[in-house]
């Protein structure tokens, strides 16, 4: 799921440092990023991710399994949705992260206590398939 050139994907924004792409299937978007979530790049991703949950998806998923760093800036997007969205099973938009096996990601994830407030994933293409067949 992970991969960049992934048919079916729309490109978002493209840098040196941070890609985005997403995916629109039925219910579940994904949002897939690529390269580094940091200082400069983190108000572009929080954007992606704004907009995207404007859409109001039933599913939204955030594919971080192509991220290079996840600084503060990166939780901080995440942490603003979840506040404006809502956490989940609230009936709005179920705001998901797939990491396809990223420990890097995984541990600041776990170390700022995101995976309390958001559902976190070892793999994506498996909680994509799941939330497509209604079994999530």
């Amino acid at each position: 799921m992970s991969d960049p050139s992934d048919q079916g994907s729309t490109l978002l924004h493209e840098s040196a440092a941070m890609d985005v792409r997403v995916r629109r299937l039925d219910a579940v978007s994904v949002l897939m990023v690529t390269g580094e979530i940091d200082m400069l790049t983190g108000p572009v991703f929080a954007e992606f991710l704004d907009a995207e949950l404007a859409l109001r998806p039933r599913h939204l998923v955030v594919d971080l399994a192509e991220v290079t760093f996840f600084g503060s800036h990166g939780v901080r997007a995440l942490l603003a949705a979840i506040e404006r969205f809502g956490r989940r099973d609230n009936g709005s938009t179920r705001l998901h992260v797939g990491l396809d096996g990223n420990r890097f990601v995984a541990r600041t994830l776990q170390i700022t206590g995101l995976t309390e407030l958001i559902d976190v994933h070892p793999e994506t293409a498996e909680l994509v398939a799941a939330l497509l067949t209604g079994r999530r």
